[in-house]
């Protein structure tokens, strides 16, 4: 079963792989400049199998794209990269699942937000296609279950009128599906568990 991590770790560039740390959390950060919102750990305890990545990758504080799917100098909506990417195994229900997401120092509005989590979404298809072709021993999970979302700093979520708080770990996760992804405001260094977020 564990074919498909190993895969996933052939295929990605070993500089985007994000490791798993002794506290089975997986570390988020946003590296620009006037972030407030800079980490994030994902509690991955539960999480069988489990490969994590990142689409933004930066050197001297410029993105190294993957390629023009991802480059910020081709202005097009398919070239948006998010800061994480989480594939699992839930042995509970018997899933692999896939959580995109991505920090936002400020509450995300209009469409770019979305567009950056479908981006990073059709990434993740084509890296699947890769293993489905050239790994034949891995296998096949189909349907991936995906889920995306944006964690932020802001105070409200904009098309609400009411103040929102951070979430407590393991209560009112919202339901966080590709085609509804949620704006999930936190504090920074929170701590997040990432099975609450994909039910």
């Amino acid at each position: 079963m564990n074919r498909i991590p190993d895969a996933l770790r052939e295929v990605v560039r070993s500089d985007r792989h994000l490791a798993l740390g002794p506290n089975q959390c997986v570390v988020l950060r946003e590296h620009g400049a006037a972030a407030t919102l800079t980490h994030l750990n994902m509690d991955c305890r539960g999480c069988d199998h489990l490969f994590a990545f990142t689409l933004d990758v930066r050197t001297g504080g410029r993105a190294i794209a993957l390629s023009d799917h991802s480059s910020k100098a081709v202005n097009s909506r398919w070239n948006k990269v998010c800061d994480g990417i989480f594939v699992w195994r839930d042995t509970v229900a018997a899933r692999w699942r896939v959580l995109i997401c991505d920090l936002k120092s400020d509450t995300p509005h209009g469409p770019d937000w979305k567009d950056q989590l479908w981006s990073s979404a059709c990434f993740v298809d084509y890296l699947f296609s890769i293993i489905r072709r050239f790994h034949p021993d891995a296998p096949k999970p189909v349907p991936l279950y995906y889920y995306a979302v944006t964690f932020h700093g802001g105070k409200r979520i904009s098309g609400s009128g009411k103040r929102t708080t951070a979430v407590r770990p393991g209560v009112g996760y919202p339901t966080a599906a590709l085609d509804d992804p949620r704006r999930v405001p936190v504090k920074n260094n929170a701590f997040v568990p990432l099975n609450a977020l994909c039910r």
